[in-house]
């Protein structure tokens, strides 16, 4: 409960559909680069035309190439503290001036300082709902900065589906903006590593010139094509866990010494007084969640995933008794 994986895996049926239909592909070739057959029901699905569309071996994979195509050394880049990780790590191996703008107590977006600072970034990073955080930004917030930046904007929402929000849309009247997706979280095929980015063709034609060449392989492609053609299936399963995540975050309130931060990925976030004990104690039972304190202001809390319904039941029963006990 770690990763902010899906606890669910794609039915054995669709599994084993789609193994069928890999056995028809030669596996001599090489995959069709950023393949029409995913980017158009992509694409219809999102009310985008394919020609937005850049798909990559998982939307972490696009962060480098977009940070290249956009930034000079030195230029300044725009986040949010604290903010996954790897964008602060990719501009400074970038040679980017990073700007960091930290969230509020309350780990909202501080909109003053957002517009101001966006007003002189080259790029800015925006992540809703955050992680680690699952906080979200108003899209109207969203479309001031659009407007205020001289730059462009890249807005990760890989968790998206659990909001029931996206800014896809805005990308019909912003051509400044750029949005991270990923098929990891809601769509369940994180062990196949298939990501895209969304955003006004020209921009996606120039990016998609700094991708290292077939780096999504035929086997993620045919399934990520599959999976879309079943799209009932993952809404279902999004509404599943969005009930569960709620369940489990009404259920960690309850618990003494514990202060949750009210999330719309599917994780959450939550305070513990002695978040090094708890989380030692839940190692000892066999579950395995994420400590914060590799971000500046967090060393006091845990991340953990919304699983099955069983893993929440003993995540929470581990809690308590772990809590009860703690001197």
């Amino acid at each position: 409960m770690n990763q902010n994986e899906n606890p669910f895996d794609i039915p054995r049926t669709l599994k084993e559909d789609i193994l069928r239909e890999a056995l028809c592909i030669p596996w001599c070739r090489y995959p069709e680069p950023n393949p029409m057959t995913v980017r158009e029901p992509l694409g219809r699905r999102l009310g985008l035309a394919p020609e937005s569309i850049l798909l990559s071996s998982g939307s972490n994979q696009l962060i480098g190439p977009v940070f290249r195509a956009i930034l000079e050394p030195g230029d300044p880049l725009l986040i949010c503290r604290p903010v996954f990780s790897l964008f602060r790590k990719t501009a400074l191996m970038e040679g980017a001036r990073v700007v960091e703008i930290p969230l509020t107590e309350s780990f909202d977006y501080d909109a003053e300082a957002l517009l101001r600072e966006s007003a002189g970034a080259a790029l800015t990073v925006l992540c809703c709902p955050n992680n680690p955080t699952g906080t979200v930004m108003d899209l109207f917030l969203l479309e001031k900065i659009l407007k205020r930046t001289p730059g462009l904007v890249l807005w990760d929402e890989a968790y998206a589906e659990f909001w029931g929000q996206s800014a896809v849309s805005l990308i019909h009247r912003y051509s400044n903006l750029m949005i991270l997706r990923t098929f990891s979280k809601a769509l369940g095929l994180a062990g196949l590593r298939v990501g895209f980015l969304a955003a006004h063709p020209t921009i996606a034609k120039q990016i998609g010139k700094l991708l290292m060449p077939f780096d999504v392989n035929v086997f993620s492609l045919l399934a990520a094509r599959r999976l879309l053609e079943v799209g009932s299936y993952i809404d279902l399963q999004t509404r599943k866990i969005v009930r569960s995540r709620n369940s489990l975050a009404e259920a960690l309130k309850r618990i003494p010494g514990i202060r949750v931060v009210p999330s719309q990925a599917n994780f959450i976030l939550f305070r513990a007084a002695r978040a090094d004990a708890l989380f030692e104690g839940l190692k000892k039972r066999s579950i395995l969640i994420r400590p914060m304190n590799d971000y500046p202001g967090l060393s006091d809390y845990l991340r953990v995933t919304v699983g099955t319904d069983e893993e929440n039941a003993l995540f929470l029963e581990a809690v308590n008794t772990i809590q009860k006990d703690m001197p």
